[in-house]
């Protein structure tokens, strides 16, 4: 007996320092990419979308709504990061994206509220979720682009919450859920079809945790938040000409865009041999990693409410493969890096979901994989860092000449003379650079939008693009 308690002592000894240092890790591998917000940049969306808010106020605003963007909660924030940096006179790029990036990761932190005894495994399964985010797919658009973190990140950060209220045995039909759902489904498109799949995936499991008549109410509130900003979606963008090509084999053809779609879905899965990065075996040791934890953290019984985490998981897998089949079906390819930003992130919730749902069963687990529960996440790391490595070294020597090019353009914008000076920012290899030509653009006589729309932004009538660095 006492050998017996010392073998278990020492096990529970061994799993939580590999936690820790597995934690301390992933900590490191955020942090490195939290270095990088300094490169993040406005596109030419945020200099049109403002200049549009000052000069037209509320017709714009409603216009685009209801025609191209139909999502209150991330439109609102970004009204009122307008409103702030109106203000201030300050692009506050860095101070938008941190806080962003803070929501989301504080959303994965929250299940440390909740008590253990394996605050570790916790904190490991929590702080993996954001570092591969970061790591498995090209983050730009999606955490280094204002305008576009602004919709996905606040989405990502209500939909990682809610998991880990649905991990807690949180009441999914709580306040608390059914906010995080409507939140989920009013900031991005992408939120509002994993919304409106999870609401009817898992109808069953809402009316099972409260008398019918409170469960209906409660839980038809999330699926008409988010069948309402789907129909505006059909009603407004689905038809707007937003590309020159409107013809094509996949366009406004569900079948071929379906036939293409799942081939797309296979390889994001991870079973192509042509990415970069070895998803495949990332998505399989995340599983193993998410399906020990959870099986060690919950040896005292506590119940693993494996059907709504399964559903929670089909959610997400389908909302991932309708965004690819509407890419097709709308402009015949697959089109925007930031969507597959957050498929990916999508598909790792899932596979951590599915690996939670399978611990409900005890298989082969075996006190000696209990004592390494956490390890597959550090195999994981082994496997995505070396890929990422020379593009973080090569973007973080850009970070004083895109901060110097930044500071010189708005500086140019904001002087008060007809003619500016957009220096151009050396282009990085994890955070990318909306490249502009070289040149001369004169309000009135250029068709090109994005020049158009930072002269109309500084009130300019002519822009000059250079690639030298600023005086």
């Amino acid at each position: 007996m006492k050998a017996r308690i010392i073998q278990k002592s020492l096990t529970d000894f061994l799993e939580l320092s590999i936690a820790a240092l597995i934690s301390l890790f992933l900590t490191v591998s955020i942090a490195i990419y939290v270095r990088l917000i300094p490169l993040s940049r406005w596109q030419a969306d945020e200099f049109i979308t403002f200049a549009h808010n000052r000069d037209t106020g509320l017709p714009f605003i409603l216009d685009r709504f209801f025609h191209w963007s139909p999502r209150p909660v991330s439109e609102s924030i970004l009204w009122l990061y307008y409103l702030a940096s109106t203000a201030l006179h300050r692009p506050l790029i860095t101070a938008i994206i941190g806080s962003l990036w803070a929501v989301l990761i504080i959303s994965g932190l929250s299940i440390l509220r909740h008590r253990s005894n394996k605050k570790l495994l916790q904190l490991c399964l929590c702080l993996a979720l954001p570092a591969f985010y970061l790591l498995d797919t090209d983050p730009t658009e999606v955490f280094f682009w204002p305008q576009s973190a602004v919709a996905y990140v606040t989405t990502l950060a209500a939909i990682t919450l809610l998991f880990w209220e649905i991990a807690s045995n949180t009441p999914v039909t709580s306040t608390r859920s059914i906010v995080l759902l409507i939140i989920a489904a009013w900031s991005s498109e992408t939120g509002a079809f994993f919304v409106f799949l999870f609401t009817l995936l898992n109808v069953p499991s809402a009316f099972s945790e409260q008398p019918l008549l409170p469960a209906f109410f409660r839980w038809s509130l999330p699926l008409l938040g988010s069948g309402v900003i789907l129909f505006l979606l059909l009603l407004g963008r689905v038809g707007t000409p937003e590309l020159p090509i409107q013809t094509g084999h996949y366009i406004h053809h569900v079948l071929p865009s379906a036939q293409a779609a799942t081939g797309v879905m296979m390889d994001e899965l991870g079973f192509s041999t042509q990415n970069q990065m070895p998803l495949g075996w990332i998505h399989l040791l995340f599983f193993l990693g998410a399906r020990w934890c959870w099986r060690s953290i919950h040896r005292d019984g506590t119940r693993i409410r494996a059907g709504l985490l399964t559903g929670f998981a089909l959610a997400l897998l389908s909302a991932a493969y309708i965004s690819i089949l509407a890419a097709y079906y709308q402009f015949d390819y697959v089109c925007c890096a930031r969507h597959g930003t957050i498929r990916e992130s999508y598909i790792l919730l899932a596979v951590m979901a599915l690996g939670f749902a399978s611990a409900r069963w005890p298989l082969i687990d075996t006190r000696y994989l209990r004592a390494v529960s956490a390890l597959p996440f550090a195999l994981a790391l082994l496997l995505a860092l070396p890929v990422r490595l020379p593009a973080l070294q090569h973007d973080h020597a850009l970070i004083d000449q895109v901060t110097a090019a930044k500071a010189a353009t708005w500086a140019s914008g904001t002087a008060h003379a007809e003619a500016m000076t957009f220096y151009q920012q050396p282009d990085g290899m994890i955070v990318h650079n909306g490249y502009l030509p070289a040149g001369d653009y004169v309000m009135g006589q250029t068709r090109n939008w994005i020049p158009v729309g930072i002269m109309q932004f500084f009130h300019k009538q002519k822009l000059s693009v250079t690639t030298a660095p600023p005086p």
